[in-house]
């Protein structure tokens, strides 16, 4: 309950507070981890009971009443694995605000001298004029 209650909070269309959105991606990974967690520990348990059974189905020297397998143990196992996918991808959509923003400045070489003047070979080439419209054949 309290991952469905954590994910419903981080979504973005959720207004409740004044959480940011580092806080609402928070929010769904910690939902994400706590839906993981679930799932880890009902397999867990699904399967203890089913191995349970199943060694006292085929034990010769058991009195007792003998089970079989239901659709109670199958049933736990699709919601252990339906909770393990569920809280997989909210771990997987959760966005990384602890790597660094990288920015580039690109600047233009000058030469050795310092100086700003362009050698007497180079070309440099600018954007053209833009063109009259009455005279420019538009395709539509």
């Amino acid at each position: 309950f309290g991952a469905i209650l954590l994910t419903v909070l981080g979504l973005k269309c959720t207004k409740i507070g004044s959480a940011s959105e580092t806080e609402k991606s928070h929010m769904v990974l910690a939902g994400g981890v706590m839906s993981l967690l679930s799932g880890s520990f009902t397999l867990i348990a699904v399967s203890w009971y089913a191995g349970g059974v199943i060694q006292d189905f085929y034990s010769p020297t058991f009195g007792g009443v003998r089970f079989e397998l239901g659709s109670g143990v199958y049933l736990g196992w699709v919601a252990a694995c339906l909770s393990l996918l569920g809280g997989s991808f909210l771990c997987s959509i959760c966005r990384r605000t602890s790597s660094p923003v990288r920015s580039y400045n690109y600047r233009a070489a000058l030469p050795p001298d310092g100086s700003h003047a362009h050698k007497p070979g180079q070309t440099i080439y600018t954007a053209a004029p833009p063109s009259d419209s009455s005279t420019a054949k538009a395709y539509v």
